[in-house]
């Protein structure tokens, strides 16, 4: 086990940080860990800040979207979810298309009706992929942790035609999450990380003064 928290709960094991290898995908279950350190981040933040509030992605499980499952079924689900991420996260209050708006009305939000008659616009990311169909992960993740709301947003990402560029940006990615999950303050095992990582950069140093002798 590499990563268990006390406060939001739930024990990831080696293998499932081992989908952070370039040309891999990134498990579903490590992106549901980004989420908790998410939220656990979004808790520190100033109450003027904008609140986001990010689901795993059982929020609901990928089979209800089968043909067999009635919408109550779906909102039974996905309430019970919801309802679990809100009480681990000591959220009260909910202010935030189908089984959203169904979830809303249940709870009594008046603003289900406007989101329900929202228009859908898929926006064209400058840094869209035509070729990669394995780091989506990453890209996703890198989406949940700088997106605002902003209608200029940038993430920071070079076009794929610049895909020397793109390519280094997601490896750093993929070394910087990582490190973010395991080093951080949510995860009960952060101090043994941080003394492997010791323990590894002095046998590395040990190695270049063999080289030298």
């Amino acid at each position: 086990m590499v990563f268990q928290s006390s406060i939001s709960g739930g024990d990831f094991y080696k293998v499932i940080f081992e989908s952070f290898y370039t040309n891999i995908q990134i498990v579903a279950n490590a992106l549901d860990v980004f989420t908790k350190l998410l939220n656990f981040e979004e808790q520190k933040k100033s109450t003027d800040s904008k609140f986001r509030l990010y689901g795993t992605s059982t929020m609901p499980p990928s089979d209800h979207c089968l043909a067999k499952f009635s919408d109550a079924q779906r909102l039974r689900i996905f309430t019970d979810n919801l309802e679990n991420r809100l009480r681990i996260l000591n959220i009260k209050t909910l202010k935030i298309r189908k089984t959203v708006c169904a979830y809303l009305d249940s709870i009594g939000c008046n603003i289900s009706k406007t989101m329900e008659m929202a228009e859908n616009n898929r926006v064209e990311l400058p840094w869209r992929t035509l070729d990669n169909k394995v780091d989506c992960g990453i890209f996703a993740m890198c989406h949940m942790e700088t997106f605002m709301g902003s209608t200029t947003w940038q993430c920071g990402f070079d076009p794929e035609k610049e895909l020397e560029k793109q390519t280094r940006q997601i490896t750093e990615l993929l070394y910087k999450y990582i490190s973010k999950i395991l080093l951080s303050d949510l995860n009960n095992f952060k101090d043994k990380h941080l003394e492997y990582a010791k323990e590894f950069s002095k046998s590395m140093e040990g190695r270049k003064e063999d080289k030298k002798t």
